[in-house]
């Protein structure tokens, strides 16, 4: 059997969990790709012959078939593979369009490393494994050309059983050189390796408004911006620490964000300085939140800064929820508070046997301190003699303090973030271990506090120590009632406007009046005008 022929079979098989549960796997292609431009180009495979869409016309489009859709498919998505490269220029503005049987799914661009390209347009999700870069010649870094594996997961109710599905990818006209092919001739693409993946972030565009008669509001333009990937304020109003949580559901400070503007070590997902991260130990490595299947949030009523972080791991569904408090008091006043950060996670075991599960909570240090000294008193992990975080598991699970995990864990001072990137262990971790029966669900509520960071007009005062009562007494339900109805309490002092009629929104439609028919002249205002 020659290659062609290998790549154009209807290869499908189950393969291992993928964000979650299993999915079925179609390889290859029906035959090669249709339009675009077609060339030999150097790829991970050596010097194969490429069709492809540029940027730029009149390359702009091209579409193939895949391998037949199994008549039979048990799992929830159906994942197509192919062999493919890319490049000329990295870039994020999302100039290349996948649509599946003629609807556009995704939005992706050039990239230089394995990308996750989350889904714009539906419930898609596309993979990059990259396996080979080329930056000799006259390309520059910012300009690789790449190539490696493609993996398109679709929800299965969506696909017809046994017939093939129509791709195609559309290149914006942008007068680039950017391009994006299909190594047709290549050999079968294996299962989609569960790793960490870079999330493709596009750059904001110019939103489009509403139609004439609808009403310009909050729905309308926020789908239409990606997620800057910053962090979500949680904090009440006037929060001296600026209290907020990442894309990844760490705790963290918004000004040490703005400080650092980074991650540690340029990790993926970032770890920020200061935060309290969040992982699963899978026996050998840190599984942080966000790898692999991507973490996704959404806020409490649609509209409170209490975030929700929804992740799948393996069998298991993590759903974090974040939000804060005054550690003391009902607000702050005098900008040096402290704040109470919480991240409550639940835990649900989705697999049809009992399953362990151990979930680690670590703080994250700087360049200064990368593994500042901590110890466990009381309950809570403490810092130069101040409760910093504490875990409230529930009953069935168990907790243990490190100040390196997994032990023997050796940190290299002079890379002393390396081993935390590479997903080897981490320093001052809060580890919780339980087992979940099938369909089981139980959570695990971490708090944190944070102080005023300083800034340079302004040094944070000396504040006595935290005892580790004020983190351990609480119970998390309580603390997000108060929290909730804090939030409801202001959402009643704001003046949400709203058009008397919509048909007012255009003004083509508003009744004006005119000099016929005004009031001076006797007559009722019955007309009406186009401005």
């Amino acid at each position: 059997m020659n290659r062609r022929m290998a790549c154009c079979m209807a290869a499908s098989l189950l393969v291992p969990p993928l964000c979650g549960a299993s999915t079925t796997l179609v390889r290859g292609l029906v035959g090669a790709p249709d339009d675009g431009f077609q060339q030999s180009w150097h790829t991970h495979l050596g010097f194969q012959p490429v069709i492809g869409v540029r940027q730029k016309a009149p390359d702009l489009s091209m579409y193939w078939g895949t391998a037949f859709v199994p008549r039979r498919v048990e799992t929830e998505t159906v994942t197509f593979s192919w062999v493919g490269a890319m490049g000329g220029g990295v870039s994020s503005a999302g100039n290349f369009t996948l649509s599946v049987n003629g609807h556009p799914v995704v939005q992706f661009d050039v990239v230089s490393r394995s990308t996750h390209f989350p889904a714009r347009y539906s419930s898609c999700d596309l993979y990059y494994d990259v396996l080979w870069t080329r930056p000799g010649g006259r390309w520059t870094e910012n300009a690789l050309d790449t190539s490696g594996h493609f993996f398109l997961v679709v929800d299965a109710s969506a696909l017809e059983p046994g017939r093939p599905v129509i791709l195609s990818v559309t290149g914006t006209d942008i007068g680039e050189h950017r391009w994006f092919g299909i190594i047709y001739d290549a050999t079968m693409v294996p299962a989609m390796p569960q790793r960490r993946w870079r999330e493709f972030r596009r750059y904001p565009e110019p939103a489009q408004p509403p139609p004439a008669t609808a009403e310009a509001g909050f729905e309308h333009y926020l789908p239409q911006y990606s997620d800057p990937g910053c962090f979500t304020p949680i904090g009440w109003p006037a929060d001296p620490a600026e209290t907020a949580v990442s894309p990844t559901g760490q705790l963290m400070s918004g000004l040490d964000y703005t400080r650092y503007g980074s991650g540690v070590g340029r990790s993926e997902p970032p770890y920020y300085r200061h935060s309290l991260a969040f992982a699963v130990w899978d026996g050998q490595r840190l599984v942080p939140v966000g790898a692999g299947a991507p973490a996704r949030q959404n806020l409490y009523r649609g509209r409170y800064p209490m975030v929700y972080t929804n992740w799948t791991w393996s069998d298991f569904s993590l759903q974090g929820t974040a939000f804060s408090e005054p550690l003391a008091g009902d607000g702050y006043a005098s900008g040096t508070e402290r704040t109470l950060a919480w991240a409550v996670w639940d835990i649900r075991n989705y697999a049809r046997e009992p399953r362990e599960i151990t979930l680690v909570a670590f703080y994250v240090g700087d360049e200064d301190a990368p593994a500042p000294e901590m110890v466990w008193r009381d309950g809570a992990v403490h810092r130069d003699g101040s409760a910093l975080f504490s875990a409230a598991p529930s009953e069935g699970f168990s907790q243990e303090f490190h100040p390196v995990f997994p032990p023997g864990l050796v940190i290299d001072a002079s890379r002393p973030f390396d081993a935390l990137i590479e997903d080897r262990g981490a320093a001052n971790a809060l580890v919780v271990r339980g087992t979940l029966r099938p369909g089981e669900s139980k959570h695990v509520a971490f708090n944190r506090v944070f102080d005023y960071p300083d800034a340079y007009h302004w040094k944070a005062p000396q504040l006595p120590p935290v005892p580790a009562e004020a983190l351990t007494a609480r119970a998390c339900e309580a603390a997000f009632k108060r929290t909730a109805e804090r939030w409801e309490t202001l959402e009643k002092r704001f003046c949400f406007f709203r058009t008397p009629r919509r048909a007012s929104t255009s003004w083509s439609a508003r009744p004006c009046w005119t000099a016929a028919s005004s009031p001076r002249n006797g007559t009722a205002a019955t007309s009406s005008s186009t401005r």
